[in-house]
């Protein structure tokens, strides 16, 4: 049996090695970069470089269920 460890990207939604992709997560209410990929909490994938698109499609509204703050956006767009 093989172990796939491809995520999916939340702007492109094609999947990815996961090593190649930046880890979110919420905790305590807060988006934060899980840069060990170990953090526990609902997260999402995303490549590097795409932080603008994924603020532009909405993608964090549908896939955090719920709306970035100005200080999240602001680290994405950093990404």
């Amino acid at each position: 049996m093989r172990i796939v460890n491809d995520r999916t990207d939340i702007v492109s939604r094609k999947r990815f090695p996961r090593e190649t992709l930046l880890r979110l997560v919420i905790k305590d209410e807060e988006l934060i970069l899980d840069k060990e990929k170990t953090l526990k909490g609902r997260g999402v994938y995303l490549k590097k470089g795409s932080g603008k698109d994924a603020i532009k499609k909405s993608a964090f509204n549908h896939f955090l269920h719920r709306p970035l703050s100005k200080e999240e956006e602001e680290l994405l767009e950093t990404l």
